[in-house]
């Protein structure tokens, strides 16, 4: 019987990185627009509302003034917090390789287990001890439970590791959260 052995070399670049970061910034709902898709909307109908109505003069200059700022508030913060948000995994990603001139990826996925050497973090772990698996646009990230995570970028990922992938999932009694679009 074959032994499902699959090991991917890669390394992790700025790029890796920046994509990365999108992928996960765009899939949270931490921005106005994908949560409160309705606030949105009433906000993007009243704010011209209110500057016709300041027009005609039938809004005094101090009530136009709070709403606008108002409304700046509300979607300066939802910006700021997507792109801390961004940055946050980006700087994530790059942690476990901070100071060293490359930054080289080993993963060896088994029948038994997966290992991955990444910079300064290495880990060796049982297919049972899989917490999540998800499928993001461009990479595939696989958690434990002990809240170790390994991000493979699509390119790597033959498609009889992602089947191999999705196998063991099923066998530990995940459901693979398959996001394929931003």
């Amino acid at each position: 019987m074959p032994t499902n052995e699959y090991t991917l070399d890669f390394e992790w670049t700025d790029e890796l990185a920046d994509e990365y970061a999108r992928a996960l910034t765009s899939q949270s709902s931490s921005g106005v627009l994908p949560r409160h898709t309705h606030l949105a909307l009433a906000i993007m109908i009243l704010a011209p509302m209110a500057v016709l109505a300041y027009i005609w003069g039938r809004f005094p200059p101090e009530l136009l003034t709070g709403v606008l700022i108002l409304l700046g508030v509300c979607f300066g913060f939802s910006w700021l917090r997507r792109r801390l948000h961004y940055l946050d995994c980006r700087w994530l990603s790059l942690l476990p390789f901070q100071g060293l001139e490359r930054r080289k990826v080993q993963v060896r996925v088994s029948e038994e287990q997966i290992s991955a050497d990444m910079g300064e973090m290495n880990f060796q772990a049982g297919w049972a001890e899989l917490a999540a698996m998800a499928a993001l646009p461009g990479f595939w990230i696989i958690r434990l439970r002990d809240g170790g995570q390994v991000v493979l970028p699509v390119e790597v990922l033959s498609p009889e590791l992602q089947e191999f992938l999705r196998d063991k999932a099923a066998a530990a009694g995940l459901k693979l959260q398959d996001n394929p679009s931003p």
